[in-house]
Formats: C-alpha cells, structure tokens, sequence
C-alpha cells in the first residue's frame, strides 16, 4: 500500500497520530454490491517477448484514472461514511 494509505485510515478511524497503522483486516459484508471496473483488453497491456512503448499510458491520463479510481480521505468522514454522496 502507499505511504498515504495508512494516513487515510487514520483519519477516517480517528486513530492518533502517534501510533502505526501496519495492517487492517475488513471483517463483514457490504451494504451494497460493488459495480464491476472497465479493464482495457489484456492485449492493450500484455508485453511479449519484448517492451512495446505503444502500451505506455500517458503521464495525463495515469494521473486521470489516479483522482477517479483511488480512495481520497478527503472523500470520508471520521466515521468512515462517504461525505456528499
């Protein structure tokens, strides 16, 4: 996980600054059904035998998919609940 991970879970679960988050275990069911990704075809990013640079992403588009895919503490209150849902 990134360094910002463990910064993330600290303030949603309102652990203190002086302590390690090292692992977290999710124990439950979910409330909803998570809706399945949009993956790009493996041939768009499966290298044989050699590197193919035509199967680079663009430095826009990673930061892109980064903002809209990944988990923003910002996004969550102390409780854990999505804020402006």
């Amino acid at each position: 996980a990134s360094p910002y991970f463990s910064l993330m879970l600290k303030h949603m679960l309102g652990i203190p600054e002086a302590l390690r988050v090292y692992h977290i275990i999710p124990v439950g069911y979910t409330e909803v059904t998570a809706t399945p990704k949009s993956r790009r075809p493996l041939e768009t990013m499966v290298h044989y035998e050699r590197y193919d640079s035509g199967k680079l992403r663009s430095l826009d588009y990673l930061r892109k998919f980064a903002d809209e895919e990944s988990i923003q503490a910002k996004d969550y209150n102390r409780g854990g609940e999505r804020i402006n849902e």
